[in-house]
């Protein structure tokens, strides 16, 4: 089933994007929540006279996005979490952690969404964890863990 997306899915595109996805997909999901719409003749009419706003929309994203990976290019946060034996950690450091130290840290608001983290950090050291801005700008962080003075 053809749905055109109404703003950016992950796994499928960006705004304006014309994908095909599983009918159950696109009824129970995309199309409730909003995210998407039936691909029909007339709303692919109406897509192409949107298409010049869209693309315009699209490079203004695209530089803010690039802005905004220069600030963050060589960045590295730091974060403090209770420590066992052999650099081992109570718990774990995630998305979560990492999205409010960029924020604190940095100053910067990114979506939480954006922190690409493969898995969860277990221990202390240095690790490069990747942020999406745009779908097209993706820049690598340093994330450092450590021990907490308490």
């Amino acid at each position: 089933m053809q749905v055109i997306l109404q703003q950016e899915v992950t796994s499928l595109g960006i705004e304006g994007d014309v994908v095909n996805v599983a009918r159950g997909y696109a009824n129970n999901y995309l199309v409730p929540k909003g995210m998407a719409i039936v691909a029909t003749s007339g709303n692919l009419k109406q897509l192409d006279a949107k298409k010049a706003i869209l693309d315009k929309k699209k490079a203004v994203a695209k530089t803010e996005a690039e802005k905004l990976a220069a600030k963050l290019t060589e960045k590295q946060i730091s974060i403090a979490t209770k420590v066992g034996g052999e650099g081992r950690l109570f718990g774990s450091v995630g998305v979560k952690d990492i999205h409010e130290a960029i924020k604190e840290q940095l100053g910067v608001e990114v979506d939480r969404k954006s922190v690409l983290l493969k898995e969860v950090i277990k221990e202390t050291g240095t690790f490069s964890v990747d942020i999406r801005l745009h779908s097209e700008v993706i820049v690598g962080m340093a994330v450092e863990v450590k021990a907490s003075e308490a």
